[in-house]
């Protein structure tokens, strides 16, 4: 433990003691942030203060749903839906499972690869690079035998990164890696009647 640290520490045991700054839980949590201090919310947000470029794999998808946004975002890692958490995979795998709105109207499981926010002179506009999982390409899903689970056979690959909307996003989904010959399959269901019970 070095000098760095002993200085760390020592704004988290300040702020702990200092009666004026405490009041209530959500305010003791807010304060005994150190980033407060370089004017960031919290370590999820550390790299959601500055712009940078847009990956050349992101431009595409954007320009093939033409949409006109800035030529740099705000890369963030996490994102509230419909009140629901969802993550980057890199950062949170299973927050990173989302059922996406499909043109042909059935939800798509799907994996958030980027969020990103582009400030934009009217609004801040929000979109997700996700990739679809592939329909399976089975001649008999086992799961259709019982439609009560609402379980879908889809096949493990992922398609290519395409743009969606915040709108778009439905749901989280578990999903259930299955072996069907030698051939890798997720059995997926849509979490969005699944109900917390607190």
């Amino acid at each position: 433990m070095g000098p760095e640290f002993e200085n760390r520490a020592k704004v988290f045991f300040d702020k702990l003691l200092d009666p004026q700054v405490r009041g209530s839980l959500v305010t003791d949590i807010r304060t005994l942030s150190p980033t407060e201090e370089t004017g960031i919310d919290s370590f999820e947000d550390l790299n959601e203060q500055t712009t940078c470029p847009i990956p050349t794999e992101i431009r595409d998808a954007i320009n093939s749903v033409n949409a006109t946004v800035p030529s740099r975002a705000k890369l963030q890692t996490y994102i509230t839906i419909h009140g629901l958490k969802f993550a980057v995979a890199s950062k949170h795998p299973g927050n990173s499972c989302a059922m996406v709105s499909s043109g042909s109207g059935t939800p798509q499981p799907a994996q958030i690869v980027y969020i990103l926010k582009f400030d934009t002179p009217e609004t801040p506009l929000t979109y997700l690079a996700v990739r679809r999982y592939k329909p399976a390409n089975v001649a008999y899903d086992p799961f259709s035998k019982y439609p009560v689970l609402q379980t879908k056979l889809w096949d493990s690959r992922l398609a290519d990164v395409e743009i969606v909307r915040t709108s778009q996003v439905l749901s989280h989904f578990a999903c259930l890696p299955v072996q069907l010959g030698n051939r890798s399959f997720n059995a997926v269901i849509s979490l969005s009647h699944v109900r917390s019970s607190t």
